[in-house]
């Protein structure tokens, strides 16, 4: 899925760096994505958990935060072409 995004970019890369709403959103909402990786890996108290226990408020405010950051990604790579 990422060759034709790499392709895309070598073709016309000045027109998606600098002229481009799309592409400067995407490239910063990939680390906050990415981030969220290390949270639920490193998270002690997440892989304690037990089955049928609740987690914890800032897991859930986290995977949500995730879900939109992502979606976001989708989004703006997907009107990369159209914008």
């Amino acid at each position: 899925m990422w060759f034709p995004g790499m392709l895309m970019m070598l073709a016309d890369s000045y027109r998606y760096v600098v002229n481009d709403y799309t592409f400067a959103p995407k490239i910063a909402l990939i680390p906050i994505g990415a981030t969220a990786v290390l949270y639920f890996s490193v998270s002690t108290r997440l892989l304690n958990l037990k089955t049928g226990e609740d987690e914890p408020e800032a897991a859930k405010w986290v995977a949500a935060l995730v879900v939109l950051a992502w979606a976001g990604v989708m989004v703006c790579g997907r009107l990369l072409n159209y914008l």
